[in-house]
């Protein structure tokens, strides 16, 4: 995914977002920050990464429903932002 949008792009991923502000838990420990990228993740309907972090999620220690409620709020909130949500994947089904 980094290399289709050149270096800068990878940087900025790998050394600012990842980096500076997901390695700092002074603010948002591991799993708050888990669950924002997890939501952020499902908004853009990404499967792959969708998986991993699902599975990030189940090793906190979440449960399927708990993940399943999460999904559903970020759900909620896409389409008060008029997101399109008919192709999320089935959560159920990558796990």
């Amino acid at each position: 995914m980094f290399t289709a949008f050149g270096a800068d792009f990878e940087w900025l991923g790998k050394q600012v977002a990842y980096g500076m502000f997901f390695a700092d838990d002074s603010v948002l420990d591991n799993l708050e920050t888990e669950l924002i990228t997890y939501t952020a993740i499902t908004c853009q309907a990404l499967t792959l990464p969708i998986q991993r972090h699902l599975k990030a999620l189940q090793s906190m220690g979440l449960s399927m429903t708990e993940i399943e409620q999460v999904t559903a709020g970020a759900k909620k909130i896409a389409l008060w932002a008029d997101s399109e949500t008919k192709g999320w994947p089935d959560i159920q089904m990558l796990l």
